[in-house]
């Protein structure tokens, strides 16, 4: 769509790149980035009522237009600290629709698209809602030490120390030992996976594994209530005794099924949590515990009619083989390799006839000579042995 700032009118031409082919939609109204102009129908006469033409200012009913609700990924991003974001209709929130902003499948499929990119985005793809329902609960009953890890967003420009990225396990020396400190903390989401950091271009570092050992040393104890003799000789290694030792958390998920460094321990204390509650090891406890009582069990075969007698006949003896002298068939077989043998000879040397018998065609034909008027001769010579 292009404006033409001579005659104020608005029509179709291939892009440029200029500004007056820019557009910027603001509530219903349509601005030109040339001299923001305002897009208006024209009222000249009733020919050019299908027309558009530029105004300086809007119209309060020639300049308002129907805005599709695609249109809105037209609209400019806005940049905030650490993304650049594009804002839609509040209605598909608020559910306050009118006629300008009707509810229409591209703005939900738009909608959905914006916040599946949305949730990658900011927690990674291995975060589920759900998952993030649960870490929020846990930091606002305990507090931010139960975020899974921390986001740094230092780099060698800007970290404590010139030149170098932080690195909390760094000292500036033996003889000091003052650990390396985050000047430019992320936002408080950014510590939800080492992916989520990644995108705003920080550095993710785990915090201890206190959720996971608090699910694991809370299971219950012998003599209370639920405890489970069978299950405890199952889950009596996954200890953990430093929750700041990062081999013993890892240890701890590898044993309920999880990669090592699986980002949420919400998710290993649920799994921990439905295993200690199954069913089987309240079986074995009873089996092991001998208060089961048994009690033997009669069969009784199912009645069955009488089966007839197998008929049988019995076959022939085999008799022996018999051997006879085979010169005669030693004999046979050598005269018909030798017939064969001569059958290849015969065939060679019609080979090799055939062969000559067309080279000497073909030199016949070639000696046809002469003026152009032989050249019809020749081809015919050509046909003829060609059919032969």
């Amino acid at each position: 769509l292009d404006y033409n700032p001579n005659n104020m009118n608005v029509y179709l031409h291939e892009c440029t790149g200029w500004n007056n082919q820019k557009w910027r939609i603001e509530g219903e109204n349509i601005f030109n980035q040339h001299d923001n102009s305002c897009l208006t129908m024209m009222t000249i006469n009733e020919s050019e009522m299908n027309n558009l033409h530029m105004a300086p200012t809007c119209d309060p009913l020639l300049s308002k237009f129907r805005i599709p609700a695609k249109w809105t990924r037209l609209m400019p991003l806005q940049d905030t600290k650490t993304y650049e974001v594009r804002p839609i209709a509040t209605g598909i929130w608020t559910g306050e629709w009118n006629e300008a902003t009707s509810c229409q499948i591209d703005m939900l499929v738009d909608v959905t698209e914006t916040c599946d990119e949305s949730q990658t985005l900011l927690l990674g793809n291995s975060a589920s809602l759900g998952t993030l329902e649960a870490v929020v609960k846990l930091i606002e009953s305990e507090g931010p030490s139960r975020m899974p890890g921390v986001c740094c967003l230092d780099d060698p420009s800007n970290s404590e120390w010139l030149g170098y990225f932080f690195d909390p396990h760094r000292n500036a020396s033996e003889a000091d030992p003052q650990p390396m400190k985050c000047v430019n903390h992320g936002p408080w989401h950014l510590g939800i996976s080492e992916e989520a950091c990644a995108n705003a271009n920080g550095q993710w570092f785990r915090q201890p594994c206190i959720t996971l050992k608090e699910c694991l040393d809370n299971r219950p104890k012998n003599g209370t209530v639920g405890y489970s003799p069978s299950f405890e000789e199952w889950a009596r290694h996954l200890v953990i005794l430093d929750d700041k030792d990062e081999s013993q958390c890892e240890e701890a998920r590898s044993g309920l099924g999880f990669t090592p460094n699986y980002p949420y321990d919400v998710d290993v204390c649920r799994e921990f949590e439905m295993m200690m509650c199954d069913p089987f090891y309240t079986s074995l406890d009873s089996l092991s515990s001998g208060a089961t009582k048994h009690k033997d069990i009669h069969y009784d075969p199912v009645p069955q009619p009488q089966s007839p007698d197998l008929h049988f006949d019995e076959i022939e003896e085999m008799k022996d083989w018999e051997f006879e002298d085979d010169a005669e068939l030693v004999e046979a077989n050598f005269r018909l390799s030798v017939a064969t043998a001569s059958m290849k000879s015969v065939q060679n040397i019609l080979d090799l006839s055939d062969d000559l018998s067309e080279k000497l065609q073909k030199s016949t034909c070639s000696s046809i000579i002469g003026s152009h008027f032989a050249v019809p001769f020749r081809v015919a010579c050509e046909l003829v042995i060609m059919i032969a």
